[in-house]
């Protein structure tokens, strides 16, 4: 259960246009910082990566990226998309 709660809440989407200018470690720095209780108030105030090492026991390492998770339609003429962190 908590393995399907965290695959879900990786899925952290910031609108591209609003950011265009931050490079993807501002993105992953971002996400890494988002307190998980602003995602679900039944989670503790604790930042997102810190959350995720609590909860997996330090058992895994966490491979951080960004993707444009999937909605460009390849003509490159689309300026507002979500990057997924």
């Amino acid at each position: 259960m908590i393995r399907a709660i965290v695959a879900i809440i990786v899925l952290f989407i910031l609108p591209y246009s609003a950011v265009a200018e931050v490079d993807n470690a501002e993105f992953i720095r971002k996400a890494k910082l988002l307190n998980v209780n602003s995602l679900d108030e039944s989670l503790p105030n604790i930042e997102f990566e810190k959350w995720l090492l609590n909860i997996s026991n330090n058992s895994s390492p966490i491979k951080w990226e960004t993707n444009d998770c999937g909605e460009q339609d390849g003509s490159g003429r689309q300026s507002d998309f979500t990057i997924c962190v």
